[in-house]
């Protein structure tokens, strides 16, 4: 059965922070569930006791749980069944030690249980650009054309490398200086604006690109309380 690869995730503490990412992208085999939890701590900085769980809404709007891998892909493939659904959109729910007991599934033995290191492929280029081509958008002021070549990116530091470059234009050709709660983002294929933050999100809005999903990436800069451009 088809499932969809394509996972978008809210974090309902920080709703305007949503987060795009495609789980072709995790390189442990088998584990998606527990590969997306390690995003998501990384991501919203969660403290390691805590339980993560995620709840969407199925083919009869019920609000699902998944705590678990065969959650996980069963949501997938709910959501690849469902007309005009691109990707499977999840909230992200953080519960203390003591609320996490009565939603944790029995554990596995030891030894039915192969120990793997959840890692995470660096983004790679497309291979027929030999330019980032993309719009610069910060707060109401009207875009701004850019290109990097990819020969700037050094391999595996292609956000942070765009970062530095983005914050560079930011105070040369707007004489601006972003603040802590500063985020970055572009608009999806679903009009959804989504943050930037790792390589794993700018490969995945690169390839909105690449498929014609989106005819452009336009990096729209905002502080968090804000919305962003319409």
């Amino acid at each position: 059965m088809s499932s969809v690869s394509v996972i978008k995730l809210t974090f309902l503490e920080r709703e305007y922070d949503v987060r795009r990412i495609n789980l072709c992208d995790f390189t442990e085999a088998g584990r998606p569930f527990e590969s997306l939890v390690k995003f998501v701590r990384k991501t919203y900085n969660l403290p390691s006791e805590a339980k993560v769980l995620f709840k969407y809404n199925d083919d009869e709007n019920d609000e699902v749980t998944v705590a678990e891998e065969d959650g996980l892909e069963t949501a997938r493939e709910v959501v690849a069944g469902m007309e005009d659904c691109k990707c499977l959109r999840l909230s992200v729910h953080c519960m203390a030690p003591e609320q996490a007991a009565a939603h944790t599934p029995p554990a596995e033995q030891p030894n039915q249980i192969e120990q793997q290191q959840v890692e995470i492929k660096s983004s790679e280029p497309p291979p027929d650009l030999h330019q980032l081509h993309f719009d610069l958008q910060v707060g109401c002021d009207m875009p701004v054309q850019m290109a990097v070549p990819w020969e700037h990116f050094p391999r595996g530091m292609f956000w942070t490398t765009l970062h530095k470059y983005i914050l560079k234009q930011m105070a040369e050709t707007f004489q601006q200086v972003p603040g802590p709660d500063t985020l970055f983002r572009y608009k999806d294929d679903e009009g959804d604006l989504v943050t930037l933050d790792s390589d794993e999100e700018l490969k995945e809005a690169l390839q909105l690109v690449t498929d014609g999903s989106i005819n452009r990436l336009t990096i729209v800069v905002s502080a968090c309380s804000g919305t962003g451009a319409d």
